[in-house]
């Protein structure tokens, strides 16, 4: 400080001090006020103070070169970490992306398998309702079937006994002699219109007792100026008649007018007008005709 203060270049202390700083593990400081110590000897040529600088030295630019080593080898150090750092950055990245694209794959993968799993789903879905559609219809022909079956069996009994009755009666007839009274009462009678009667009421009441919502689901599916009741006593019309024998899965005309003993021209003009008169959001009015009734069968299976 008294160098300083005389403002004289002569740092003789200045080499003391860096010693100081030397013996303190300063060696930073100590190289440079040493530096500074030998510049000024060098100025005043003083041999002996040069001397003394150049004692010190050797071990100041010692400890700074093994300083200066010391740091070079923890930067060189430090710089192999950073590149392996940054190499096995790299290296996860990489791999990373590469699991990342094997995921992408795979998840593409399943989502394919997915829709197909999906689509043959669906098709099972369709295939199943169509199987419990058919099997709806044969349910629905079984119990026709059944319940036609009886009743024709019945029919042909009870047409047995009553034709039995006519052969004994007109044989009685004949055995005494009464042929004039028996020409009377068969000119009398009618026995077409009287059969055909009690057709007609068998089949109304066996097809109404098979579908006893008949009538109201075929009102249903025309419009206002179309829709028709059965007669009294459950006794359907004749266009009823019509659409109960298609319900029952008969479609031609020519079988239908056989059926009922009724004009081809009578059905076929009934056909017609109904079908211009059914609801036009309905579709096909005959094969909506054909589902009715199915429903209360999949309700009672």
């Amino acid at each position: 400080m008294a160098d300083i203060q005389s403002a004289v270049r002569d740092h003789g202390s200045l080499c003391a001090v860096s010693e100081e700083l030397f013996n303190r593990g300063d060696v930073d400081r100590a190289m440079d006020y040493i530096r500074v110590a030998i510049r000024d000897t060098r100025f005043f040529n003083s041999p002996s103070r040069s001397w003394r600088d150049m004692a010190i030295l050797p071990q100041i630019e010692a400890a700074y070169s093994e300083r200066n080593a010391r740091l070079h080898t923890m930067y060189i150090v430090l710089i192999v970490v950073i590149l392996l750092f940054f190499v096995s950055a790299v290296a996860a990245g990489l791999y990373v992306l590469s699991r990342n694209r094997k995921l992408c794959a795979v998840q593409q993968t399943l989502r394919e398998s997915n829709d197909k799993l999906n689509g043959l789903a669906r098709i099972l879905r369709e295939t199943n309702d169509r199987l419990s559609a058919q099997n709806l219809r044969i349910a629905d022909a079984n119990r026709i079937k059944e319940v036609y079956i009886g009743g024709f069996l019945q029919t042909i009994s009870e047409y047995i006994n009553k034709l039995s009755g006519t052969y004994q009666y007109v044989n009685k007839m004949l055995r005494d002699d009464r042929i004039a009274e028996l020409r009377r009462e068969c000119a009398r009678s009618n026995i077409r219109n009287d059969e055909l009667k009690e057709f007609y009421a068998l089949f109304d009441k066996t097809f109404l007792g098979l579908f006893p919502s008949f009538i109201d689901e075929m009102n249903g599916l025309l419009a206002d100026e179309a829709r028709t009741e059965g007669r009294h006593d459950g006794e359907l019309t004749t266009v009823l008649r019509i659409y109960a024998l298609i319900r029952l899965g008969i479609t031609d005309t020519a079988t239908i007018a056989a059926l009922l003993h009724c004009s081809i021209r009578t059905v076929y003009n009934y056909r017609s007008f109904t079908q211009r008169h059914s609801r036009p959001d309905i579709g096909d009015l005959e094969q909506r005709v054909q589902l009715i009734g199915l429903n209360g069968i999949a309700a009672r299976s």
